[in-house]
This record gives structure tokens, C-alpha cells and sequence, in this order.
């Protein structure tokens, strides 16, 4: 029957009514005689045909905008008083091609697939997503207004799907507990947002219940609505999710040391708590253990800018897009500072006349969260995290031998980290989707008791910050705001610390007529923030203008993430949005954009240009090409403190092609290109990558990246002051090659049941030349900037380089070539044995070496690398969920 009639929809109007098709609204049906349905994939029950109603026919959001698609989808939902039930009926007008691959939990870009969202609070800036492939793997996320999702969130929730091939189907029948969501029980409105959708992978067809169309006003913001959600369950209860771990470590044995004797044997055992209270949940852990999360990639990093790591750890991760306060790549609340590597490490630890135990992460003592949203549209979220003081045992072996062997040995305890008590707290307030106001607070609190901790740590760091957004003309044009206030407080040594650190650099020489370090600062303050306005919305046309600044002063990296601070820019941008499938192009995103920077010191270090072209086509094929023309180019930060270097125009190229996602093989290439047009330096990156999927169960995938750098400036060193009136900086013409495989296999044995293993060797090697030593650098003549030392100036003896110049002044410094090796790999095994509960059985393996030789192709680095001693961890972790 439904068949027919899409079919005879199709005839007579193809194209389904912008306004029949966007924002359509589903009753949903409550239960109340107790009758429940087996969580089976079937659909065939009195539960699913004898009540309710089935939608509308679904329409295309992709290829084509609003069509009828030959191969209809449909859902039908109820609930009770602890249930939500979706069904959703899926023909397929090529049944033998459906995609049944199995992937691992929360990985939704395989198989053909069905999801559902709801907008529990209807206020259209979140909502939980729940997808499951009709391979019968299950993905949970949440899904920000700006279609940013958090795949990393984790609900306790059934789905099964059948296939019916005498019918030409698939069948999903998906059961939520209410208790996994988040809403307000008491409530004016009976109106939840609701999104379903349907991926047919074979043509990267996408359907919508709703049509939210690819050029629209918010994501979440475009939602359908739910109507009848009345008399709903007290939200969430109690639940418990209590783990038990054990590991043991194999890892090189260190002669003389009484810690690293070769094996050692551990344990642990946390408990995680969630807690409904009224209109907001509250999360607790004691004593996490992430020993089961995947490993960071392997980085050579010869910048002074901290490498970014993404965040895995699910407790972090729940509730994030309440606690977002980004401000482009920068960040008020950068969760990994919680649990981090420790700030200090042992001094003159040389293994063998000092040693000292490992510490790899400060341990976390605990820590809350408190997230929701009220019924007058009031979102909260408060984080509140204590990490412990962390110290390590160390051994001075003993000069008196003649009393015996080790009899004078001292052994003596270092703190590496102080007790320190992080606190997080945002709160926003929504208009009906148009108007959003919001602040947010940190705070980290030091206990500073020992000399060497007030030295080298701020007691305090506070930040603050307020946001605004307007939308205009049915969200067609926006304006944003947001400012933000860091203060700082320490010991004058630890503030010039941070003024000498390479955020801030207030020593350099282009800095001193409004910056330079005072050594008598006990206080570190600054601002930050930008202004934005423009177009975004359902049109083809976007355009944005922006300002913003971040102040010589600013600091978020207590608790934050910044790169740099002193620095103004201005980005105008337009764009063009093509999502029509045209002859040959399926969509086409083409962006220019100019941007301007300068310091507070009001000295312009970069201008540029940038066309950003993305498209697919209608093979489903992909392909980005970014391009950057810049001039005026100055770097504040290559002479770590010193003067600026004026590198003029350079190119900047960065793109990427894929062959069709949904396809057995696919393969993939990257390529990126960082070009100074007087021939400083330049930059490449070739990454090609292929994807082979065997049956519907196995995954293999790999990536090799190979980076060829030459660079004539690449600092080396900073001879200090002796009797001269200013250091001297030392770079060198570098050339570098960097080698790199990611490879990864996974097998899905059911939903519930996977293997994977990841191996990652990587080695990065360089060798130093032409050593030069900074003049002028930043003279707009190039031949005065830096003075290339003649052969008889410099002489390499013992592993340093002595300088003599003017026949007296006599300097040195080590060599600067390099040999990185590395080589990382990890085995999960994990079996969610009930709902919740998982099994996790993990072996890590891991060496890694930095030697000062250098040594060329990576053919002799791979054979020293894999004679490197090994460090091997085994361990087994088990949690258990309690609903109460």
C-alpha cells in the first residue's frame, strides 16, 4: 500500500512542496496498555501494525532536493512510561545491492543506514542521535545546531534490523530508554524537535522524514517537530558503572636502577556515577581508568606551538557541546589539561647516576559534572576536578664505594605536580532559537607548597568569558560577539616564566617599546575575543566580515588552549554554495577569503588571499583544493624570543581526493605544499591512503605520509649573554624527510563483538647545513638579515660546532641533526557482553629512540627501529552498569 501510493506521489509530482516537505510534524502515539515489542528488527508484531501511524513518505535532501525517491522510506513511533520505540521501514529499488557492512559502535559512514534526533528541549541548539547500519552496528552522538557532532557520548539503548529480501527490504526497530535522555518533565510545550533520516550508500542517497535542506538555517534549528509528548517519565534515576583492571608492563630494564627492573605487575578499580536531578544530570568519577582509549599519533613537532590532541576520553567528551567556548582553534576549556603529563620532570636524571620512577599522566582523584537545561531555556554545565600531587621516587647512587655497593645511596622523593582543583562553569539562556547569551568561568587553583613548584607554576588562573548571537530574517544574517578576560597570579618567577614563554614572548625585540618583560610581575592579565556578522542561511550566497584580537597578555593554557597571543586580524569571506547535482558536479563550496594580521604593537606580519574549492561528483567522487597567497610575511616566533624574520610572499597549497566512500575500495591522496617564494623554505606532504572492506566483516586500512622539508632558516640555538649587549640566534638550512604508516585492521565479528589492531611506524630524520647567524632579520633586504658563516668561521668537533669570528669572539653549539624512531601499535578486543557492560582485553607495544646521528632513507631507519628495546603493556578491564 505505501509503495503504491509514493509510487503514485512520484507520478504525479516528483518534487514535493518546499513547504509540505520542511518542518512537517508527527504524532506520536503513547502506549498505555503495557504490551512491549521483542527488540528483533521486525516489524511483523500487533505492537507495530495494529496501532499508531506511519509518516509521510521521506524525500531526498541528496541527490536531488525534495524528490520522491524510488526506493521509499517510512517511521513509526511510540512511547510509554520508560520507552521510546522507533520503527522504520526501508524498500530498496536495488536490493541486492544493500550495504550490510558491520562496523565498530559509534562509526556511522558504513553500511546503508537509519537514524533518529530528537530536540528534547525544542530550544534547537542540541540533540541526541541515534543510527544504527544495517549491519546492525549502533552509533550514539550529539549533534550541535551547527551539525558539529560528538561521537564520543555513550547511551545504554537496543536496535536490531532485519532484512526481508522476498519484500525488497530492511526493517530497524530501535528502543530508547527515557532515562538515557535529557529533558524537561514538566513542561508548557508538548513539542519535541525530531529528525529521521535514511543513507543509501551504493549513491550516497540521503532521505529525510523532515527535509532539512543542505543549504539551511541551523541544523537543529531546521528539525521537524514531535507532538504529543505529554505526561512524560521523572527524568533519569541512578546509574552505576563500577570497573576492575589489571595490567601488567614489560618494559626495557635499566641497569642500576631500582625502578625500571623490567616487569611490573598493577591494578586498579573507579567507579562512575550518573545521577538525575530534576532538569539536569550529574556526573561523578572516582579514579578513572582510560587505559582502553586509542593511542595519539606519533608528531615531529620544530615549531614553538603545542600540538593539539583531540580529546577521547568519555567522560570529558558527554555533555561537550554545553561546555564549548572555542574561539577559532583556540579554546576557553581544553578538557586534556585535566589528567595531563606532568608540568616538571625529574632533574638530572641520567640513568646512571640518577634515576627515577615514570609517571605518564597525573592521576585524577575525581571529578564532577553538572549539565542540562531548565524550562526557561536555561543551559548549565559546571565541571569540578581534583588531580593529585604526584611525585616520584628518585635514587642518587653513592661515590663511597669502599663501604660497599650502593651503602651511601640516597633515595629521595620529587613533586613533579602540586594538588590542583579545576573548575569549569558555562551557562547560556535561548530565545526561541534567535538570540543566545551565555558566559562561562575557569578557574585553576594550585597548593604550592614546595620552592621549585612556586617557581615554575601560577598559583591561580582565571578566565572569564561572554558570548552573544543574534539571528536575523528567519536566520538568514547573524551577528556573534564574544570577549573574554584571563588573570594570572604567581611568584615574579613564575610570571616571567610565562612572559618569556613562547605564547607570549614579551623578550622579543619588536615587542620592546610596548611589551618586555618586567621581573617584578606577580600578575599576568589580558583580553580577548572577536566580533562577527553576516550571511549564512538558506541561500546560495554567504558572506562574513570578522574582527578579533587576543592581548600580548591573554592566557588560556592553565586550563585552555591557546597558540598565541598579540595578534589582530580581520577576515572578510564570501562563498558560494552549490547543492544542485549539475552535468558533472553533484555540490560544489567555493570560498574567498582575505585576512589581515597584526600585533599590538601595530606591525602588520601577514596579509593573504584564500580560494577553498570542494565538490563531489556525480560519481561520488571527492576532491579540496585550498589555496593561499600571502605577502608581507613575518614570523614572530622563529628565533623562540627573538627578533622577528621577514620571510615575504610565500603559497600555501593544501588538497585531497577520494575515490566513492561507499564502495569496497577506496582510495584516497593528500597533498600539501608550504612555499616561501624567495626560496627560505618549502614544505611537502604526500599522504596516498587506501580503505579495502572484505565481506561484511572485515576493515583494512592504510595511510602512508612522506614529508620532504627544506627550510634555510630553521632555528638551532640561542647563544646567551656573556659580554655581548644581545644573545645570538643561530638557524641552519635543514633538510628533512619524514616517513609515516598508519595501518589499522578491524574485524567485526557482531555489533557487539570486535577486534582491532593499529601499528603506526614513523621516523623523521634531518640533517643541518649552512649555519647562519641572525643580523637583521627582519630587513626588508634580504642579504642583510642573516650572515652565512664561511668554512674557516665554523669547525664540527665532539658533536658541537665551534664559531670564531673576528679572530676572537668564540662561540658554539651542538649539533642539530636529528634521528626520530617510533613505532606504536595497540590491540582492543571488546565484547559488550549486556547493554552497557563491556569486556575490554588491550595489548600495547611501543619504542622509541631520538638519536643525534643522522641517518638518511627510511630502509636503515626502519631496521634500527625495530631493534630498539620494547615496552609491552597487557591489560583486561571489566565495567558492569547498574540502572537503579
Amino acid at each position: 500500500m505505501f509503495t503504491l501510493c509514493a509510487a503514485g506521489y512520484a507520478q504525479t509530482d516528483s518534487i514535493v512542496p518546499f513547504d509540505d516537505a520542511y518542518k512537517r510534524i508527527y504524532n506520536i502515539t503513547k502506549v498505555t496498555d503495557g504490551s512491549r515489542p521483542v527488540i528483533d528488527g521486525r516489524l511483523d508484531e500487533d505492537f507495530w501494525t495494529k496501532q499508531g501511524v506511519w509518516s509521510e513518505p521521506f524525500v531526498q535532501a541528496m541527490p536531488f532536493d525534495r524528490n520522491i525517491s524510488d526506493s521509499p522510506t517510512k517511521v513509526k513511533i511510540f512511547y510509554d512510561n520508560k520507552y521510546i520505540y522507533v520503527g522504520i521501514y526501508c524498500k530498496d529499488a536495488v536490493p541486492e545491492k544493500m550495504n550490510a557492512f558491520i562496523g565498530n559502535r559509534d562509526e556511522n559512514s558504513v553500511g546503508d543506514l537509519v537514524s533518529v534526533a530528537f530536540d528534547t528541549y525544542h530550544d534547537f541548539r542540541a540533540a541526541p542521535e541515534f543510527n544504527v547500519n544495517l549491519g546492525g552496528n549502533k552509533t550514539d552522538l550529539i549533534v550541535n545546531d551547527k551539525k558539529i557532532a560528538n561521537l564520543s557520548w555513550n547511551a545504554v539503548w537496543e536496535a536490531r534490523t532485519h532484512c526481508n529480501k522476498a519484500d525488497s527490504s530492511w526493517t530497524a526497530e530501535i528502543r530508547i530508554p527515557f532515562n538515557q535522555l535529557r529533558y524537561n518533565q514538566v513542561t508548557d510545550s508538548e513539542i519535541w524537535g525530531l529528525h529521521v533520516r535514511r543513507i543509501i550508500r551504493r549513491n550516497n542517497e540521503v532521505q529525510n522524514w523532515s527535509l532539512i535542506p543542505l543549504k539551511n538555517n541551523g541544523h537543529v534549528f531546521s528539525f521537524g517537530e514531535m507532538h504529543g509528548m505529554t505526561d512524560l517519565p521523572k527524568s533519569r534515576g541512578i546509574e552505576i558503572l563500577p570497573y576492575v583492571m589489571g595490567q601488567y608492563t614489560k618494559e626495557p630494564e635499566i641497569a642500576g636502577s631500582p625502578y625500571q627492573k623490567g616487569h611490573i605487575w598493577g591494578g586498579n578499580a573507579g567507579l562512575d556515577v550518573k545521577v538525575g536531578l530534576s532538569d539536569y544530570t550529574l556526573d561523578l568519577t572516582v579514579n578513572p581508568d582510560f587505559g582502553q582509549i586509542e593511542l595519539d599519533p606519533s608528531v615531529m613537532n620544530l615549531t614553538t606551538y603545542e600540538t593539539f590532541y583531540e580529546e577521547k576520553r568519555p567522560f570529558f567528551l558527554e555533555g561537550k557541546h554545553i561546555l564549548d567556548f572555542p574561539m577559532g582553534n583556540d579554546m576557553m576549556f581544553y578538557t586534556r589539561r585535566i589528567g595531563a603529563v606532568p608540568s616538571l620532570t625529574p632533574e638530572g636524571v641520567d640513568n646512571i647516576k640518577k634515576f627515577a620512577e615514570t609517571v605518564n599522566n597525573v592521576p585524577i582523584i575525581g571529578a564532577m559534572k553538572l549539565t542540562g537545561t531548565n524550562t526557561h531555556g536555561v543551559t548549565l554545565g559546571i565541571v569540578q576536578s581534583v588531580t593529585a600531587r604526584t611525585s616520584v621516587n628518585v635514587m642518587r647512587q653513592g661515590n663511597y664505594l669502599s663501604s660497599g655497593p650502593g651503602a651511601h645511596d640516597f633515595y629521595d622523593k620529587e613533586v613533579l605536580e602540586p594538588l590542583t582543583n579545576f573548575t569549569v562553569a558555562r551557562v547560556q539562556k535561548n530565545w526561541e532559537g534567535n538570540t543566545l547569551l551565555g558566559g562561562m568561568f575557569t578557574s585553576v587553583n594550585r597548593a604550592l607548597n614546595e620552592q621549585h613548584l612556586k617557581d615554575n607554576l601560577v598559583r591561580n588562573a582565571y578566565t572569564a568569558g561572554v558570548d552573544f548571537t543574534r539571528f536575523f530574517n528567519n536566520r538568514l544574517y547573524y551577528i556573534e560577539i564574544k570577549g573574554m578576560f584571563s588573570s594570572l597570579n604567581g611568584s615574579t618567577e613564575a610570571i616571567t616564566r610565562l612572559q618569556r614563554s613562547a605564547v607570549h614572548y614579551y623578550q622579543r625585540t619588536s615587542g620592546q617599546h610596548y611589551l618586555g618583560v618586567d621581573e617584578n610581575r606577580t600578575s599576568l592579565n589580558g583580553t580577548g575575543g572577536y566580533l562577527k556578522a553576516g550571511r549564512k542561511g538558506n541561500a546560495k550566497w554567504a558572506f562574513s566580515e570578522m574582527y578579533s584580537w587576543l592581548s600580548p597578555g591573554f592566557e588560556l593554557n592553565d586550563i585552555g588552549f591557546l597558540k598565541q597571543a598579540d595578534i589582530q586580524s580581520n577576515e572578510t569571506m564570501i562563498e558560494f554554495r552549490q547543492t544542485e547535482s549539475r552535468k558533472m558536479f553533484r555540490s560544489n563550496n567555493i570560498t574567498l577569503s582575505q585576512v589581515n594580521e597584526w600585533n599590538f604593537g601595530g606591525k602588520t606580519f601577514g596579509n593573504s588571499i584564500i580560494l577553498d574549492w570542494i565538490t563531489m561528483f556525480n560519481n561520488l567522487y571527492e576532491a579540496n583544493i585550498k589555496q593561499t597567497y600571502g605577502w608581507n610575511g613575518v614570523q614572530s616566533r622563529r628565533l623562540r624570543g627573538g627578533p622577528d624574520v621577514r620571510f615575504g610572499n610565500w603559497y600555501n597549497l593544501i588538497s585531497s581526493f577520494n575515490t566513492d566512500k561507499a564502495q569496497r575500495v577506496m582510495f584516497m591522496l593528500q597533498y600539501t605544499g608550504d612555499f616561501n617564494l624567495q626560496g627560505d623554505y618549502g614544505f611537502n606532504t604526500l599522504a596516498p591512503g587506501l580503505t579495502l572492506r572484505l565481506g561484511n566483516h572485515v576493515l583494512l586500512t592504510g595511510k602512508f605520509s612522506y614529508a620532504w622539508n627544506q627550510d634555510k632558516m630553521q632555528y638551532v640555538s640561542t647563544v646567551p649573554l656573556t659580554t655581548r649587549s644581545e644573545p645570538i640566534y643561530i638557524v641552519g638550512a635543514m633538510d628533512q624527510k619524514t616517513y609515516g604508516l598508519t595501518m589499522k585492521l578491524q574485524v567485526n565479528v557482531t555489533p557487539d563483538i570486535s577486534l582491532q589492531w593499529y601499528g603506526a611506524p614513523f621516523t623523521s630524520t634531518a640533517k643541518f647545513n649552512d649555519f647562519k647567524r641572525a643580523l637583521t632579520p627582519d630587513s626588508r633586504i634580504r642579504s642583510e638579515r642573516f650572515h652565512t658563516f664561511l668554512p674557516h668561521e665554523i669547525n664540527l668537533s665532539d658533536g658541537r660546532y665551534a664559531v670564531l669570528q673576528n679572530d676572537s669572539e668564540i662561540y658554539g653549539f651542538a649539533n642539530p641533526d636529528f634521528n626520530f624512531n617510533e613505532f606504536r601499535s595497540n590491540f582492543v578486543a571488546r565484547w559488550e557482553y549486556l547493554p552497557g557492560s563491556t569486556l575490554y582485553v588491550v595489548w600495547e607495544h611501543s619504542m622509541s629512540n631520538r638519536a643525534g646521528n643522522y641517518l638518511p632513507g627510511w630502509g636503515q631507519n626502519l631496521d634500527r627501529m625495530f631493534g630498539l628495546p620494547s615496552t609491552n603493556v597487557f591489560m583486561v578491564k571489566l565495567n558492569y552498569w547498574f540502572n537503579l
